[in-house]
C-alpha cells in the first residue's frame, strides 16, 4: 500500500506552513460538506473521523508532506497503529472509506475491491452530505436502520463533461439539499438530471445548481441572468425529481 492525501498542498497547507521545514501544527479545514457527513453518518463514523484528523496530523511530520511514508518504506494499517495509537480495525476501515468513498486518500497501490462491508458503496446514502465527491451506492437495506436516516444516495458514473471534482462537488451538495428538504432523489430522476446537465456544460450546471441551493428551489433553476446569456427559452432544468 501506498497511501497519500489526496491534494495536500491544496487542503493542509497555507501561506505559513509553505514557510516552514517542520511542522508542529497542520492547518485542517472546517468546512462540513458532503465528505464530512458521509464519512460521520457510518456506524463508526465518528472513530473514523478521529482517525482521519490524526492521519492527517501523521502526514504533516513525514518527509513529504501528505505522503504516509518514511523515506522509501510506506506504512500500512500496522505501522499507522503503531504511530498513532488508533486501534488496527478503525485505521484500516477508515483507510478504505477515505480511500474508496470519499476520495480523500489515494492508495497508488490498490486495485483490490472494497469488503463486503463497503461494496454498496458505489451507491450513496439517504442523507446531509461536497463534495465531491464520490462515494459508491450503499442498498439502504444492507445498512443498519440507524444509518438509513438523513443520508444521501451518490453518483458513481457521471457524464463525461461533467465528471470534475467542482461538478462532484456542486452536485453532492445538491443531493444534500434535496435530502435536507426530505425530498431524496431517485436514480432514475438522478440520471436524468445528470443528462441534462451535460448538454449545458459543467459552468452552467454549476451555476444553475447553485442558484437553486440559495433560493431553496427543489428543481433545479438558472438564475435569470444565466436565462438571459442562454439563446433558449427560461426554465428548469427539471421540475421535480420525486
Amino acid at each position: 500500500m501506498a497511501y497519500r492525501i489526496r491534494d495536500w498542498d491544496k487542503h493542509f497547507e497555507n501561506a505559513g506552513s509553505r514557510k516552514v521545514e517542520s511542522l508542529r501544527w497542520v492547518p485542517l479545514p472546517n468546512k462540513r460538506g458532503f465528505g464530512y457527513t458521509m464519512l460521520i453518518r457510518q456506524k463508526t463514523g465518528e472513530a473514523m473521523y478521529g482517525c482521519w484528523c490524526a492521519l492527517v496530523g501523521l502526514a504533516s511530520t513525514c518527509e513529504t508532506r501528505g505522503e504516509l511514508r518514511s523515506g522509501l518504506h510506506w506504512f500500512d494499517a500496522a505501522n499507522i497503529a503503531d504511530l498513532i495509537g488508533f486501534s488496527h480495525k478503525t485505521i484500516t476501515d477508515t483507510l478504505v472509506f477515505c480511500s474508496k468513498s470519499l476520495d480523500w486518500i489515494e492508495d497508488t497501490t490498490s486495485t483490490s475491491q472494497l469488503p463486503v462491508d463497503y461494496q454498496s458503496s458505489t451507491s450513496l446514502l439517504d442523507g446531509n452530505t461536497p463534495i465531491s465527491v464520490l462515494c459508491p451506492v450503499v442498498s439502504c437495506s444492507s445498512l443498519p436502520s440507524t444509518t438509513m436516516p438523513n443520508m444521501v444516495q451518490h453518483v458513481d458514473t457521471y457524464p463525461t463533461c461533467l465528471d470534475t471534482p467542482t461538478f462532484r462537488e456542486a452536485w453532492g451538495e445538491w443531493e444534500a439539499h434535496r435530502c435536507e428538504k426530505k425530498k431524496p432523489i431517485t436514480q432514475r430522476s438522478r440520471t436524468m438530471a445528470l443528462k441534462q446537465l451535460a448538454a449545458m456544460g459543467p459552468a452552467r450546471a454549476i451555476a444553475a445548481i447553485e442558484n437553486s441551493i440559495a433560493n431553496g428551489y427543489q428543481g433545479i433553476f438558472e438564475g435569470k441572468a444565466q436565462q438571459q446569456r442562454d439563446t433558449r427559452p427560461p426554465g428548469p432544468v427539471y421540475e421535480k425529481l420525486n
